[in-house]
């Protein structure tokens, strides 16, 4: 008796105790599988010890660089980014972000003035938030982020790297959701149409959701000390259906012909010495070719390869004991429910005919298939590969949003700049160091796709010109207020001096009035001043008094 027929048998008078070792793993794994998401990380396309890590860490250790950023975009209708309702809206929505201990900066363009954080209708900007913490921790503040930033007067999207990921781990959440939701009836519908029973149907449907929803579980523990990527949730749920409905479909379509012509634990010995042996070699073929993902040197992929052996692992282990546990308890009960009369065996029905088709006419069949391949395959060669952003998902998603207004109305590439560290060894700021600068620059200028660069030497060029800029703006600006001085100052002296002839002009006549008629008339000064004002102003006016004051106030 082969190795496998023993463990049929065993799985048979063991039946009982192995079901409910399964009961118990399947309650806990129902406990802790749908916490999965939770401790999933996004990222991990860049490997260790790799250039761009590297230079990555110098950033952070020698510039200051923020670990991780988030940026905020906010939209005012009919609001202007430059008016002080809109900039007083903004500076209220992310002041809740400042007192944050793990937030290190937060960059508006009221701090900045730069024209690159507008949009160009003017009525969009954003805000740079850098983070203290790495970019794993960050995901896990964003909705915490997007609960604190919010505003009456403006639309706010948080978006970045990290509120990507958290999005990517929520939508793939709602696919698994969304598996279960539609894709169990649907291959419960064809499983029925396959077996006949609505027993033999509904057994692969069990054993792919156990698979699935232990090594979910699995998966939630393992990455509490190992770093996994989002991307797991999908792998897993993938696998798990397929493998677990495969391998079940496998035996209890062996196990149904068996139970023709032997007793029941003849029938489940015969299915695992049989079809077991077969799931069994085929799951270990699987594994070990997903086991080469464990060596490549980026995490999401190990993360793929790891989850991917697990579901293997688990989906086989199913097969191989509860699956036989099952058929060992319903027995006959398998054939129950029946939607359909039994048509006999397989070989006598549609497959049996399709199969002598096919071995009547190989060719022609290969014929076929190869242009039915080619056709499918043919999309592949336009594929483009890249890494996962926030395009990949649902528009419904904030982050999406956001990106896409980042896309459409500002400088998109100034966001995520490629950045380039270089050690100058006599200095940046030296005049060969510079040279050094300006070369390296040079280079990177003449690589197809770059559309601006930024540097040291580029900063002081671009400085020098603002300086200059500034300097001509300013001489203009101190020019004008040294002339509106002037100008007051010319009037204040002619005033003065326009004041001072008037009322020596009213003294003297008052005198002499007085003079003659011994007394003053009652208003006579203010009638002597009414007449003497005109011939002042014309006198002084004709003597170029106000001209003199200005070449006297000038030198």
């Amino acid at each position: 008796m082969s190795l496998f027929a023993r463990l049929g048998r065993f799985t048979y008078r063991r039946r009982w105790p192995i079901l409910l070792l399964w009961a118990v793993v399947l309650v806990t794994a129902a406990l802790f599988a749908p916490k999965l998401g939770g401790q999933l990380k996004g990222g991990g396309f860049e490997g260790s010890g790799r250039d761009s890590e590297l230079a990555r860490d110098l950033m952070v250790e020698e510039f200051g660089l923020s670990r991780a950023n988030l940026t905020i975009v906010f939209e005012g209708d009919n609001l202007s980014v430059r008016s002080e309702e809109y900039q007083r809206a903004e500076d209220e929505a992310l002041e809740p972000l400042r007192n944050m201990e793990e937030i290190r900066s937060v960059t508006t363009y009221a701090d900045t003035k730069d024209q690159r954080f507008l949009s160009e209708d003017g009525n969009k900007t954003y805000a740079l938030v850098g983070f203290n913490v790495s970019v794993d921790e960050t995901q896990n503040l964003v909705d915490e982020v997007r609960r604190k930033v919010r505003s009456d007067e403006l639309t706010t999207y948080v978006t970045g790297p990290s509120a990507v990921y958290l999005d990517i781990t929520n939508a793939s959440s709602e696919d698994i959701r969304r598996a279960e939701k539609y894709a169990f009836p649907l291959v419960l519908v064809i499983l029925v149409i396959a077996f006949g029973t609505l027993v033999a149907a509904g057994i692969p449907i069990l054993i792919g959701g156990v698979s699935v929803l232990t090594a979910l579980a699995a998966l939630y523990f393992l990455a509490g000390v190992y770093d996994m990527s989002v991307y797991v949730l999908s792998i897993a749920t993938m696998l798990g259906l397929g493998l677990g409905i495969d391998y079940a479909l496998f035996a209890v379509s062996r196990f149904r012909e068996e139970l023709e012509n032997y007793p029941i634990p003849e029938a489940v010995s015969r299915t695992v010495a049989t079809a077991g042996r077969s799931i069994f070699f085929s799951g270990l073929a699987v594994l070990i070719g997903l086991s080469g993902l464990l060596f490549f040197p980026f995490m999401f992929v190990r993360s793929i390869g790891v989850a991917g052996v697990l579901v293997v692992f688990v989906s086989v282990c199913a097969a191989l004991t509860l699956l036989p546990a099952v058929l060992g308890v319903l027995g006959h009960k398998v054939n129950a429910l029946a939607v359909r009369r039994n048509r006999g065996a397989m070989g006598a029905g549609f497959w049996g005919r399709s199969a002598e088709a096919v071995m009547q006419h190989p060719v022609l069949v290969i014929l076929i298939v190869g242009v039915m391949l080619s056709a499918l395959l043919y999309p592949v060669t336009h594929m483009k590969i890249g890494i996962p952003e926030a395009s990949v998902l649902p528009d419904e998603y904030e982050s999406r949003a956001g990106d896409d207004i980042l896309k459409q109305d500002f400088d998109y590439a100034s966001l995520s700049p490629m950045q380039i560290v270089a050690t100058v060894p006599e200095g940046p700021l030296s005049a060969e160091g510079l040279q050094d600068v300006e070369q390296l620059g040079e280079r990177v200028r003449e690589t197809d796709g770059v559309q601006s660069l930024e540097s040291i030497y580029t900063i002081g060029e671009t400085a020098a010109r603002e300086y200059a800029e500034g300097v001509s703006e300013a001489r203009k600006e101190a020019e004008a207020e040294a002339r509106g001085r002037a100008d007051a100052l010319v009037e204040e002296r002619y005033t003065q001096l326009e004041q001072e002839e008037i009322q020596e002009a009213v003294d003297e006549q008052t005198s002499q009035l007085e003079a003659v008629q011994g007394t003053l008339p009652l208003g006579a000064e203010e009638q002597i001043r009414s007449q003497v004002m005109p011939e002042v102003e014309k006198r002084l006016e004709e003597a170029g008094a106000r001209e003199q004051i200005r070449s006297e106030v000038q030198s």
